[in-house]
């Protein structure tokens, strides 16, 4: 059954949906990485001021 030229959608539109759908999905997955990542994390590394030691975490990295 095709879908009648007055529903279909063109294809910048298509392309448009798709990529706000997937920078969407990754906006809304990005808490629970962080969440995940920072579980493994010492807490001299969590709560560092500097904000590169809390990325890279070297007092976790130094341990092991």
């Amino acid at each position: 059954m095709s879908v009648p030229k007055a529903l279909q959608q063109p294809l910048s539109l298509r392309f448009a949906s798709a990529g706000f759908l997937a920078f969407w999905c990754l906006l809304a997955a990005f808490p629970i990485f962080w969440i995940a990542v920072m579980s493994f994390k010492t807490p001299v590394d969590a709560f560092a001021a500097n904000p590169f030691a809390v990325i890279f975490g070297p007092e976790t990295r130094a341990r092991g």
